[in-house]
């Protein structure tokens, strides 16, 4: 088991709950979730398979939305200068800065509050080609 979720009570309006995996491991993994009812039912989902890339390091955003600062963590093998950059839809360059990371984690915010609303991509890329791709949405 890697974590729980409560469900929320009260209401019998169906609610949609999310787990992350804050350590994954590299390669492939299974997950498969147990749902147990108040009276101590349960039943078990069908198998997801998500393939990690054997990457040794992640990089998280968020909020997605986000209103002011993007919260950036770096963690693993991706070591030195890095640039984070923050393209539009089209490609196009829109800011860039560099952070050292010298330890297993970095953590530091990205100022989105110049961006007009809308759809931008973060790309994170180390000096020795390392390199993450992903979107979020300023709001």
């Amino acid at each position: 088991m890697i974590g729980t979720v409560n469900s929320v009570s009260g209401t019998q309006q169906r609610k949609q709950y999310s787990f992350r995996d804050s350590k994954p491991p590299g390669g492939i993994s299974h997950y498969k979730l147990k749902m147990i009812d108040k009276d101590g039912s349960y039943k078990f989902s069908n198998v997801i398979t998500v393939n990690n890339q054997n990457k040794s390091y992640s990089v998280e955003r968020y909020p997605n939305p986000v209103f002011d600062d993007l919260n950036v963590v770096i963690e693993g093998n991706m070591f030195g200068n890095i640039e984070i950059s923050i393209l539009d839809v089209k490609g196009n360059l829109i800011r860039k800065e560099t952070v050292r990371k010298d330890q297993a984690k970095w953590q530091g915010t990205v100022d989105v509050k110049p961006l007009a609303k809308g759809i931008y991509i973060m790309q994170v890329k180390a000096a020795d080609g390392k390199k993450d791709v992903s979107t979020f949405i300023r709001r």
